[in-house]
This record gives structure tokens, C-alpha cells and sequence, in this order.
């Protein structure tokens, strides 16, 4: 039950109403504003940079990026000087200078005050200051002064300031000096998208067009001067400049295309099949980038093609256990085409360096070759037999046993294939541990596994006294454990995570005798729903977040129609806590659109209140076509920290099964695998979910995700006033709204930026 959350709504609306109200000046301010006698009267001088915002402190080293300001341009930086110290014990911050000197003698720089007077004009004219909330005569809250820099040239200049005032005893008696120094910044080339199949066309027909975006997502001019459309013919690309050109052809543009920083121009390709031959290659792109070297600067283009698959069942590993010294043990190693066309293998053979007891049979056939290829027809596996006779007892290490190993590869018209044969040599039988899974080895996220442990042999008489389960593998933040232990012969395991799972069991028999190796079984987790979206949570400060005590973290998923107020400041409606269009915790089977259907509606299956999640939600048939794609906004709250401070949350998003985008950072405060910081009350609106997509048949990427330069509400005094940072940039921060309070939310300040 969630009471403390539903408790939460009323108190939030009390507070809301009660934070109107301005301070108003205490006795104590005015004696310390009237040169009262107070021992404590100081003020403390706040520099700040408006854009991006940071604190400007003593000896601070500030870059000014003018990598996309022409020559002849300008950029102007915006600083506020404010007084915080307390009320209660304020005296004036009086600014009687400020210099800029340049250290070229560079004409350059110059700074002025808000009204545009020259700072130099300005000594011992510049208004007291006082804290926020003082309303005293003649003051200011603030004082504004600008650095204004005219790009002469591309070299690199830079400039000392130093802000004088008396009032805090902290400043140095020079001022508070920092310097700027200009910055050229980098082009940077990015395609989108990074594949095009056109899938099958038949004979004679076209291929829809389909758009390439060039995003110049770096800090300077990005110049594209060259073309290398040398790929197989059927191909058309229609460029910016309105011709076409089509395959083959290597040719430098007439007039090399510039882009400016932020800016971007749409290519269009197409296909046109004039037989069935599979056809493909690679747009590549010669730039100014300097980090578009290589194949980094392409996009790969393919049609009609279906392309052979070889899937070895068995894969990756046989293991022929423990087997006595001169017996022989037999494995067979089964072959599947699972593509849609013939599947033409040209070479099995033993890795070099394979330990001779492992032998390979191909019975009555030939040994496949590039001559004598073997055909593998659709749902007709084909088998191979393998052999293992050890000649002497396998090596022994630290009281192990270590495994006899053999690599068996496979070339044929697919990708190379291969399985790892292991087996251990003995002078006597040791217990041989079994592992099934009652599930199968490929299963739903949320399922709960039964392994089976319990058919395990002690050969040779004798019987098993012990099970040791481990988890070898398992996906980055699930931190699930074995139920009712890690030491019982059939215990449980819930994978609420999707991925993989990599599961082995030690037994021990009544003799003493542990297995001459474990038996490992691997499960994979995968998500049935067309839309599968996961949170998990790591919370360095919790000892053990697999208890009853954890952080809370929530994930919510929101329809294109969710309407909030604009709490975030990017000048649209937020989605986050709509009682409609919003699934999260409260609202965790939304009925979406009058014509929705249970499939169309989402699910929050998993609800974690106390620990490292994972949260996930479902959603079966999403909304959208090619002609009327939809949007799904994505974003994670962190609710309540219960008092453990910042945790770090990775997410994923799984289209038709596949792992299509995942949000993880390493980062050094957080040890177990990386993730995004948070604090407490912070809403991190990760960006929004295309459908369709590029991944199943739509233009856009599977996420359009949100990036921030700068604090959003910083300046911001109503819609669409610039001032401030802005959401929804090409790169930069994540978009990390802290203290984000609604209606359904804990308010407070002593639970925000813990």
C-alpha cells in the first residue's frame, strides 16, 4: 500500500498556497543597512553567469564558444552579481568597480552595464545590493553587467575580469578576477538514419523514398565536400541541391555544403530492382568532422536481401562432463538453416590448438569445402557428431579440475559460427551436477524460473548432500536472488529484468566429492509486448536493496494527448501525472482513446517501492502508422529517496523483443554499472518514443531524446522568453527538472536535492 504518497497530494497543495508571500525586511537588516553596530553584518557577493548558468568564483576560468560566430559577429555573456547572505545579518555589497583587461590588447572585449554603459564609466556608480527580500530604499537585488566579444579573427583571445565591491570580507582586495577565453569548437556530422533497407522490391518497381537527415550537432561550420556513391546500381540519391544522382558514381560536390552549427539538410534515397539479386553498399561522406574518419561518416544501404542464417542449437557450448580416461563420450552438434534462403556451408573443422581427445564424425558424408559445399535446406537440421576421449586426468589447478577445451568452427554463405566442446578427464566418477529449466531457456520478462537441480547424479554410489546455485550472468542492476536460497536443489528465480541470465550449479555428494565441473544453463529474457520499457535503480548508500527499505524510484510512460502544466519550462504541456494519459504507479492501466483497445492501452506490471527496481511497462499494439506516427513521452521520477540520497537509473527500451535504446553512464560515484544520477524529486524526461520507427519500418529513430543546455526555468519570466537554458537541444545535458512537485507528489523542501 502506498498511503505515504496519496497523503502527499493534500500537504502539496497547503504548501503551495502558503509560498506566495514576499519576506519582508527584519529589524536586524535595517540596523546592519543603517550602519547599525552588529558584530555579524557582512554580505556575501554571488557572481553568476546567466548562460549557460554557473557560479563564477575567484580565479574561475570561463569559455566563451564562438566555434559557430562568423567573423565580423558577436556573442554577449550575461553575469548577475547578487547578495546572499542571510537577512537576518545582511550589510550592503557595494560594487565600486569592474575591469576587463585583455591579455592581447585585443579590441575585442568590451563590458558594460545593463543600461549599456561602459563598465569604465561606471566606478562608484554601480547600486547597492542587497539580499532578496530586503526591500530596502535605494537598493537592488541584483546588478547586471555584460562581457560583449566581436569575433576579428579565428585565432583563440582571452580577457581578465575582476568585479571589485566592499561589504564581504571574502573577497580579495583586488576583486574577484576570472578570466574568458574564447573557444572555436568542433563540426560534427550526424546521420540519421545509419541504416536503410528497402526490404524486397519486386522486378521493375520502386522503393518509397526514404529521407536522410545531415545534423551538424558540433559548435562549428560542418563543410561536406565529397560523395562516394560507388555501390551496387539500382540506387538514387536526390541531394540538397535538387539532382540526382544515381549508383555508381565518386563525385565532389560543385559547391560543398555547409551547415551551421544546429542546422541540417535532407537527403532522399531510392531503390529500383531490375532483377532479384540482393543489392547494397555504403553512402559515404567526406566532411570537416574530424571524428567522421573511417566508415563513421556513411549510411548503409541494402534491398532484397535475405540473408542467409546458421544457427547452431547447441551454441555456445557442449560439455561432455566428467569422463573416465580412455572411455569415449558422444555429443551431436545439430546445424540449422534459419534464414530464408539455401544455406551453402563450406568448411567444419577443429580451431587450431584444440586438445586432441575431442575428435569431429561427419559419418557417411565428405568434409564440407569451398569445392564440395554441404546444403542445408530450410527446418532440415543437420548432425554432427563429437567425441571426447581423454588420454590422462585433466590438469588440476588450485584442487579443480580445469576443462579439456575444443573450438568447433563453421564458415559457410552466413556469418561465421562457432561452439566451445569442454570436457573433463578422470580416474574416477565425480558427481555430475543437471540443470533444466521448467520454464524453458527463453522466456517473458517477470517470469518466475523453477531450476531443477535435484536429478543430479552422484556416480558411482553414493548421493548428493549439497546444491550450490550461482548466477554467472545476469543483466547490468537486476539484483535478484534465489528463493528460498542459493543452496536448495530446485529453488525459483524471478527474471524481472529482460536479458540474459547465466545460471550453474555445484553439487557435493555424501563422500565429500565436489562435481569435476558445474553445470551452467543460460536463459534469455525477452519481451513479448510490441513496446517493452524497463527502469532499474542502484542506490550506493542503501547496504541492501533487495530488503523492505530502498529508494523509490517511478517510471512513466505518457500518450501524445497528455496535457500538464508546464512545470519543466520548454513551452509545451508536460505529460508527467496527467490522471488519463500518463501510466505510472497511480494511474498503472490507463484506458487510452475512445476506440482503444486492451492492447493499446499500456500496463505498469511491476511497481518497485523499496529498492533497485526494475519497474517495466508493457504496451502490446502501440498507436501510429507511417502516414500518422504517434509520440510516446518516456521519463523516470524519483519519488522518495527514504533518506538513502542520489541514486543512478539505467533504462531500456525493447521494440518487438529487441533492445532498441538504452540510457547507462559509467560514472565514478557509482560502482555497479553505471546509470543517470538523481536526486531526490528530480523528473528526468529521457525524450519521446517514435512509432513506428526506423527499427520497424518508420523514418524517424526509435527515441527523439531531450537534451538541455542550462537550467530551463533559470530566467524565465513567461512563455517563450528565451532567458534562461533551453530543453530539447541536439546534445548537452540530460533534461533533469529537480524538485518537480504535482498534484501526486511529495512536496516539501527537505525531501528535494538530497
Amino acid at each position: 500500500m502506498r498511503f505515504d504518497r496519496l497523503g502527499w497530494m493534500a500537504v502539496g497543495l497547503a504548501l503551495a498556497a502558503g509560498c506566495s508571500g514576499k519576506p519582508s525586511t527584519s529589524a536586524a537588516l535595517q540596523g546592519c543597512l543603517n550602519g547599525g553596530t552588529q558584530t555579524d553584518c557582512r554580505a556575501q557577493a554571488d557572481v553568476r553567469l546567466v548562460t549557460p548558468a554557473r557560479a563564477i568564483t575567484n580565479q574561475s576560468a570561463v569559455d566563451v564558444q564562438v566555434g559557430g560566430v562568423k567573423v565580423g559577429d558577436a556573442v554577449d555573456l550575461e553575469f548577475n552579481i547578487n547578495n546572499t547572505i542571510s537577512v537576518t545579518t545582511a550589510a550592503v555589497l557595494r560594487v565600486s568597480d569592474i575591469t576587463l583587461t585583455p591579455a592581447d590588447s585585443s579590441s575585442a572585449w568590451s563590458c558594460a552595464a545593463a543600461d549599456g554603459t561602459a563598465c569604465a564609466l561606471m566606478t562608484d556608480k554601480w547600486q547597492d545590493i542587497v539580499p532578496a527580500g530586503g526591500n530596502w530604499a535605494n537598493t537592488v537585488t541584483s546588478e547586471t553587467f555584460r562581457i560583449h566579444y566581436k569575433k576579428l579573427d579565428a585565432g583563440v583571445h582571452s580577457a581578465n575580469v575582476c568585479v571589485k565591491a566592499s561589504g564581504d570580507p571574502s573577497l580579495p582586495a583586488i576583486g574577484l578576477c576570472f578570466t574568458l577565453t574564447t573557444k572555436l569548437g568542433k563540426p560534427s556530422l550526424s546521420l540519421s538514419p545509419k541504416t536503410v533497407d528497402f526490404g524486397h522490391i519486386a522486378v521493375g518497381k520502386s522503393a518509397e523514398l526514404q529521407p536522410i537527415t545531415l545534423l551538424n550537432s558540433g559548435d562549428a561550420p560542418l563543410v561536406i565536400s565529397h560523395v562516394n556513391f560507388n555501390i551496387d546500381a539500382g540506387f538514387s540519391l536526390d541531394m540538397a541541391d535538387g539532382a540526382t544522382r544515381t549508383s555508381p558514381a565518386d563525385f565532389d560536390l560543385p559547391a560543398p555544403l555547409s551547415l551551421d552549427p544546429g542546422k541540417s539538410a535532407t537527403w532522399r534515397v531510392w531503390f529500383t530492382a531490375t532483377d532479384t539479386t540482393k543489392r547494397g553498399g555504403a553512402l559515404q561522406l567526406t566532411t570537416n568532422d574530424p571524428a567522421a574518419t573511417g566508415t563513421t561518416a556513411q549510411v548503409l544501404l541494402s534491398a532484397n536481401g535475405n540473408v542467409p542464417c546458421l544457427k547452431i542449437v547447441q551454441a555456445p557450448q557442449i560439455d561432455f562432463g566428467a569422463v573416465v580416461v580412455g572411455q569415449v563420450a558422444e555429443q551431436a552438434i545439430d546445424l540449422l538453416n534459419c534464414g530464408q534462403t539455401p544455406l551453402s556451408v563450406t568448411s567444419i573443422r577443429l580451431q587450431d590448438g584444440a586438445n586432441p581427445a575431442f575428435v569431429l564424425d561427419f559419418g557417411t558424408d565428405a568434409t564440407p569445402s569451398t569445392d564440395a559445399p554441404l546444403t542445408i535446406d530450410l527446418n532440415k537440421p543437420y548432425k554432427l557428431h563429437a567425441s571426447y576421449t581423454p588420454a590422462a586426468l585433466s590438469q588440476e589447478v588450485s584442487g579443480t579440475l580445469v576443462s579439456d577445451i575444443a573450438v568447433v568452427e563453421v564458415d559457410s554463405n552466413a556469418e561465421p559460427q562457432d561452439v566451445k566442446l569442454s570436457g573433463v578427464g578422470v580416474t574416477a566418477l565425480c558427481p555430475k551436477p543437471l540443470v533444466t529449466v521448467k520454464e524453458g531457456e527463453e522466456v517473458a520478462p517477470q517470469t518466475v524460473l523453477h531450476l531443477l537441480g535435484s536429478n543430479s547424479q552422484a556416480l558411482g554410489g553414493g548421493s548428493i548432500a549439497k546444491f550450490q546455485w550461482s548466477v554467472k550472468k545476469q543483466p547490468v542492476g537486476s539484483t535478484q536472488k534465489f528463493v528460498p536460497s542459493a543452496s536448495a536443489p530446485d529453488p525459483t528465480f524471478v527474471t524481472n529484468a529482460a536479458g540474459e541470465y547465466d545460471f550453474c550449479l555445484n553439487v557435493i555428494d555424501n563422500k565429500g566429492v565436489n562435481a569435476c565441473v558445474p553445470a551452467c544453463v543460460t536463459v534469455i529474457v525477452v519481451p513479448k509486448d510490441a513496446l517493452h520499457v524497463e527502469l532499474l535503480w542502484h542506490t550506493p548508500a542503501d547496504p541492501d536493496e533487495t530488503d523492505s527499505v530502498g529508494a523509490d524510484e517511478d517510471i512513466h510512460l505518457a500518450h501524445q494527448l497528455a496535457n500538464q502544466p508546464d512545470i519543466d519550462c520548454d513551452g509545451d504541456p508536460d505529460p508527467w501525472f496527467d490522471s488519463t494519459f500518463d501510466c505510472y504507479w497511480y494511474n498503472s492501466k490507463p484506458q487510452w482513446g475512445i476506440a482503444s483497445t486492451d492492447k493499446q492501452s499500456p500496463s505498469l506490471d511491476l511497481d518497485d517501492t523499496d529498492g533497485a527496481g526494475p519497474e517495466n511497462i508493457n504496451l502490446a499494439q502501440p498507436e501510429g502508422s507511417t502516414t500518422d506516427a504517434h509520440t510516446y513521452a518516456l521519463g523516470i521520477h524519483y519519488w522518495n529517496d527514504k533518506g538513502f540520497g542520489h541514486s543512478w537509473a539505467t533504462v531500456r527500451v525493447y521494440v518487438l523483443g529487441n533492445l532498441a535504446a538504452e540510457y547507462n553512464q559509467t560514472h565514478p560515484d557509482q560502482p555497479a554499472g553505471g546509470g543517470i544520477e538523481m536526486k531526490a524529486l528530480d523528473l528526468w524526461y529521457i525524450g519521446k518514443i517514435n512509432w513506428p520507427n526506423q527499427s520497424i519500418g518508420g523514418t524517424g529513430p526509435v527515441m527523439t531524446t531531450c537534451y538541455q543546455s542550462g537550467d530551463a526555468c533559470v530566467g524565465k519570466k513567461k512563455p517563450g522568453d528565451p532567458a534562461g537554458g533551453l530543453m530539447w537541444q541536439p546534445k548537452g545535458d540530460w533534461c533533469i527538472t529537480p524538485c518537480y512537485i504535482s498534484g501526486n507528489a511529495p512536496t516539501g523542501s527537505s525531501f528535494c536535492g538530497k
